[in-house]
């Protein structure tokens, strides 16, 4: 008989935890997925965005193409012409059969 080991996924964060965008630029969120087993697929990839000023808000994101992009596998959030509005908590929450691993990066915004 065949015995198959399951392993949760361990998120690894490829940024500091604070992350300092700039008024108008893009900013990449992005993580790694270590030690899955069997692999994270894209549909089992959330993220959630809290803004700064009302932490009781918790929105999951979409890729909207103006504000909001993924990459193909979901782990990197690309945030686009970033401003004021997108300051926050970027949650991403990942999982398999055998478990479930989440992130976050607070996302700050500088600038005019």
């Amino acid at each position: 008989a065949n015995l198959t080991v399951q392993v949760p996924p361990d998120l690894v964060p490829l940024q500091n935890e604070t992350v300092l965008g700039l008024n108008g630029e893009s900013v990449v969120l992005g993580f790694q997925i270590v030690n899955a087993s069997p692999p994270v697929t894209p549909d089992n990839i959330k993220w959630f965005f809290q803004p700064l000023n009302d932490t009781l808000l918790k929105v999951e994101i979409v890729d909207d193409g103006v504000t909001y992009m993924f990459t193909s596998d979901r782990l990197n959030l690309i945030v686009m012409n970033v401003s004021n509005e997108v300051e926050g908590t970027y949650t991403i929450e990942v999982q398999n059969e055998a478990g479930m691993d989440n992130e976050r990066v607070i996302l700050f915004i500088e600038g005019p």
